[in-house]
């Protein structure tokens, strides 16, 4: 039996998240306090409800079955990195000077961790040629 990540066969979260959205839109709807934004911006809700969420959710839940939980775990930090600079670039929200600090040692966590397993791969390639000339 093989345990690569295309044959698992875990039950997947994202149909329950569309039966949930459904059923608060169907109650939204039923009491008569359901409104739409207009124009650019029901656009833009459409496209973060039906793409981008969908999506990010489903790398986050695929991405553990390629990756070790630790780098998971760093990578997930990353959002609320990204998060805060989006809130700064897009709606000119500056951040507080600790958010920064935050942030700037996620980013050099993540760039010391690969740095150090490059060196490693490169330290063990060296190591294989080494043993194995007609590699």
């Amino acid at each position: 039996m093989s345990h690569s990540p295309r044959h698992r066969h875990e039950p997947h979260a994202d149909p329950l998240g569309l039966i949930v959205a459904a059923t608060a839109a169907l109650f939204g709807v039923a009491s008569g306090g359901l409104s739409l934004p207009l124009g650019e911006s029901l656009v833009l809700l459409v496209l973060l409800c039906l793409v981008l969420l969908p999506l990010g959710f489903t790398l986050i839940q695929r991405g553990p079955l390629y990756l070790p939980a630790a780098e998971v775990g760093l990578l997930m930090l990353m959002e609320v990195v990204v998060g805060t600079l989006w809130v700064w670039w897009i709606l000119a929200e500056r951040p507080a000077p600790v958010a920064l600090v935050g942030g700037g040692l996620v980013l050099g966590t993540l760039l010391a961790k690969g740095l150090y397993e490059r060196r490693i791969e490169r330290r063990l390639r060296g190591q294989g040629a080494a043993q194995h000339p007609f590699c």
